[in-house]
């Protein structure tokens, strides 16, 4: 790892330093002298952990060029910050706060101050702005030590307005805050919201106990209503909430009606017509009730959401609500329709390159060419999935905007020495990924524009592709699309396309859109690496292709994943008759999902489809991934692939 990282650093310095005369002015030693620094450093990282402080003090001085020394200063601070040494603390955080440690130092400062009860240094040091509740509470009694007589109100409100369970630490600061009367009925009520929609019972509950008895009811109700929400329409829940304050009783009905649409869908909808009329609910939560309902019968494209939707106020017609008045129209492909409605769209929203499109498309289809072609054009103009569509329907090739930024000699160099990019870059020459990331969007964060697009350059160069995509975007470097779209694991990804028969500039863009090439990614769903195989997936492809996987994290393994990847796409693909629209699809939402999207009896066009499928983010990701193939196709120098080659028609299932 350090070897092709010492490599790649050298190359990247020689590039620097050709055009300045002055190339003993790099920042930190090179070649011979920073392999003699990592071994040291090895050494007092090994003392370090070993606790052994003389030894590790007896090496520091060696290393004061090194990029990586403050992690060292930040380790034996910590070991004696029971001494109090405030002097050095505030030295480390001057000097070294381009070091992520600088954070993580900080952190552990206030709280060894907390627990030798230091308030004036306490609040001396602590950050403002700080939304960390542990630390917030520790303030507030902090400053309470000083002046008993303080509210802390804003304090107050960035700790108690939480949906979980507050940490140990805010015990007594909430009792303070109680015993001053400052956890008003309406602050407790907001918390309640939050708790509930959040469904922590116990929390409520617990809250309820502050509460007179009237709201305690109310509470207690809440929670029966979400256990069983079909008791929202039941005489004596009527009668209970019709004596509940206005905003309480649109809290309590939103919540359980929402819980009651999760647990039986059919009949939260078919009851929701008696909850608007039985309820005396505010404007803006009978408008959402509205809302909600005309968008689940939307995403079933029902005609029938539109009457829900017309009974909105103007003021209360969201994005959403606009959108989803054409997608059902579309899906019907009633073109009047669909012209009518983007035309109520808010103006900005009705000028992106969607709506454009569609616009287009409805008046393409009325045979109005003339209107259908000037908003063909406008759209077309754009680096879009809907621009791409509009270029084709005019014949014209893809507007990329391609521009990748001039970066001079001097800023890409003092970006390269800059203390915090130069650590990133250690870190990750060492294979302390973690550190590395988090060193480097910590230095991002702080750098001036042109710093960036060269950061991002640096990133390019040392093929850290996900900090390149990244920092791409925090540069507003949007047209740089080398950096943004990179030919990552090149030869492996054109080897995996090629053995299984899968599309070279899809199978990068699915990559690209499902893990940023982060060949360690893990998602949520515990899905894991380069094409983001769920576990269980990759040990049956493992099983079925003869390919050895003793492990999980093994497909952190490029190789590994692309080849279990590879053969599970080609899998896909014969599952869906080669089509890779549907295919995409499917890979993000799964076989099951697509299946239901298939109409029963008439084709749909391929574009309605993709607009009218009701997940938002299938919806998005099918339009990223088939761009990003565009993309991918002008970086590989494919000028025969079209977007419109990889919509087909979608067939339906009679």
């Amino acid at each position: 790892m350090i070897d092709r990282f010492f490599l790649l650093t050298r190359m990247l310095l020689l590039c620097l330093l050709l055009s300045t005369a002055h190339a003993q002015a790099t920042a930190f030693p090179t070649g011979a002298a920073q392999i003699e620094q990592r071994e040291i450093f090895n050494h007092a990282e090994h003392a370090l952990k070993q606790q052994r402080y003389h030894d590790l003090r007896t090496l520091m001085p060696q290393l004061k060029e090194y990029p990586l020394y403050p992690f060292l200063v930040y380790g034996e601070l910590l070991a004696r910050l029971h001494q109090l040494p405030t002097q050095d603390v505030t030295t480390f955080l001057n000097q070294y706060d381009e070091s992520v440690f600088a954070v993580n130092l900080r952190r552990a400062w206030l709280a060894e101050l907390f627990k030798q009860k230091q308030w004036s240094l306490f609040i001396q040091h602590y950050p403002s702005g700080s939304q960390d509740p542990i630390s917030a509470c520790q303030y507030a009694q902090a400053q309470w030590q000083r002046d008993p007589k303080q509210t802390l109100a804003d304090t107050l409100k960035t700790v108690w307005l939480s949906a979980k369970s507050l940490p140990k630490e805010c015990d007594q600061p909430i009792a303070t805050w109680f015993k001053k009367g400052l956890i008003t009925r309406d602050l407790r009520w907001q918390r309640l919201d939050l708790v509930m929609n959040a469904a922590e019972i116990k929390l409520a509950q617990h809250i309820a106990k502050s509460m007179n008895k009237s709201d305690a009811s109310f509470v207690h109700l809440w929670i029966e209503l979400k256990k069983n929400p079909a008791q929202l329409i039941q005489d004596k829940t009527l009668t209970a909430l019709k004596k509940a304050d206005q905003i309480i009783r649109d809290q309590i009905v939103d919540d359980v009606w929402q819980t009651w649409y999760q647990k039986s869908s059919t009949q939260a909808l078919q009851q929701a017509s008696l909850v608007l009329a039985e309820y005396p609910l505010s404007t803006a939560e009978t408008a959402k009730i509205h809302e909600r309902v005309g968008l689940q019968l939307a995403v079933q494209y029902d005609p029938a959401s539109l009457q829900w939707f017309e009974k909105i106020p103007a003021k209360h017609i969201n994005k959403s609500i606009q959108e989803w008045r054409v997608r059902v129209m579309l899906y019907q492909q009633n073109w009047p329709k669909v012209t009518t409605f983007i035309q109520a769209m808010d103006p900005l929203l009705r000028q992106d390159p969607t709506w454009q499109y569609w616009q287009a498309r409805a008046h393409d289809a009325l045979g109005e060419k003339t209107q259908a072609t000037t908003l063909y054009q406008q759209a077309a103009t754009k680096r879009h999935f809907y621009g791409m569509l509009a270029s084709e329907k005019l014949g014209l090739t893809y507007s990329l905007n391609e521009n990748e930024p001039s970066i001079t000699q001097p800023i890409l160099k003092q970006t390269y020495t800059h203390p915090g990019i130069a650590s990133a870059v250690e870190w990750l020459a060492r294979g302390e990924i973690a550190n590395a990331r988090r060193q480097w969007q910590y230095t991002i964060a702080r750098l001036t524009m042109p710093e960036r697009q060269a950061a991002v350059q640096i990133a390019q160069t040392l093929q850290w592709y996900d900090r390149a995509i990244l920092t791409a975007l925090q540069a507003d470097s949007f047209d740089d699309i080398k950096a943004r779209f990179p030919l990552a694991y090149k030869q492996e990804m054109l080897k995996t396309a090629q053995q299984h028969g899968l599309d070279p500039a899809w199978t990068f863009a699915l990559a690209r859109q499902e893990s940023m090439f982060i060949n360690d990614a893990r998602s949520s769903a515990g899905a894991l690496g380069l094409l983001q195989l769920m576990p269980k997936t990759a040990h049956m492809m493992a099983r079925r292709n003869h390919i050895p996987l003793k492990h999980d994290d093994a497909l952190f393994d490029p190789h590994i994943n692309l080849q279990l990847g590879g053969a599970y796409l080609r899998d896909m693909l014969q599952q869906h008759q080669g089509n890779i629209m549907l295919t995409t699809a499917a890979y993000n939402a799964g076989p099951g999902a697509v299946r239901r999207w298939i109409p029963e009896a008439d084709h749909i066009p391929a574009d309605i489809w993709i607009e009218t499928v009701p997940y938002y983010e299938t919806r998005d990701y099918i339009k990223n991934v088939l761009s990003f193939s565009v993309i991918y196709d002008h970086h590989l120098g494919n000028k025969q692939a079209s977007l419109k080659n990889r919509m087909q028609t979608v067939q339906a299932k009679n």
